[in-house]
């Protein structure tokens, strides 16, 4: 009884054992290496409509940018043109203004010229004067000491008349040539103070008459 048992037990056994066999080898077979999982990556950011749109936006914000820098620029040369015309201008005109005044100033060494000048002739008119008076007067006294020797009233009183208006006459005649003399002295002065650019200057002249 029991020998049948164990009989049967191995009998067991060994039906177990084919058929456990084969199926560890299919799973040894089928399982192997584990694969590697295939990974899938997703990429995040702006979508390509929205990337197109903002640069569009971009390039329109730089196209108005250097439409603004060009008139900004246009603006700033001609506000530079205008101001370098203007101050051109105003160099010209103080340009024009100084050479006036050095044109105007007197010429110093000049006018010492002219004074010269006036002065000499001046000079020269009264020591003619003052010489024709002298012999008028030396010719006078002459004239009135043979007089007051005639014993004849009437005679002496002629000549006494005639000696004074010989001299007078002389004297008028002296006169009238050291005026004109010092008058000529004076419209060649003021003729060369013109030359000299110095009419606006200091007064000079004109009280020769008095003498």
């Amino acid at each position: 009884m029991i020998s049948k048992r164990i009989a049967s037990a191995v009998l067991a056994l060994g039906f177990m054992a084919t058929s456990v066999a084969p199926a560890f080898a299919e799973e040894a077979v089928t399982t192997g290496t584990p694969e590697t999982p295939t990974t899938t990556t997703t990429t995040t950011g702006t979508p390509p409509a929205e990337t197109t749109k903002a640069t569009k936006e971009e390039a329109k914000a730089d196209k108005k940018a250097t439409k603004e820098k060009a008139k900004a620029d246009k603006k700033a040369t001609h506000e530079k043109e205008k101001a370098d015309k203007k101050a051109a201008k105003e160099k010209e005109k103080a340009d024009k203004k100084a050479a006036k005044e050095v044109e105007n100033q007197a010429d110093l060494a000049c006018m010492q010229t002219a004074v010269t000048a006036r002065e000499t002739a001046v000079i020269t008119a009264f020591e003619a004067y003052y010489s024709n008076v002298k012999a008028a007067l030396s010719t006078r006294m002459s004239a009135l000491t043979a007089a007051w020797a005639l014993t004849d009233k009437v005679a002496r009183a002629e000549a006494v008349k005639k000696a004074w208006s010989d001299f007078q006459g002389t004297w008028k005649t002296q006169r009238e040539a050291l005026n004109q003399a010092k008058k000529a002295a004076q419209e060649k002065f003021n003729a060369d103070r013109k030359t000299c650019h110095a009419t606006n200057d200091a007064k000079d002249g004109g009280d020769d008459a008095n003498l």
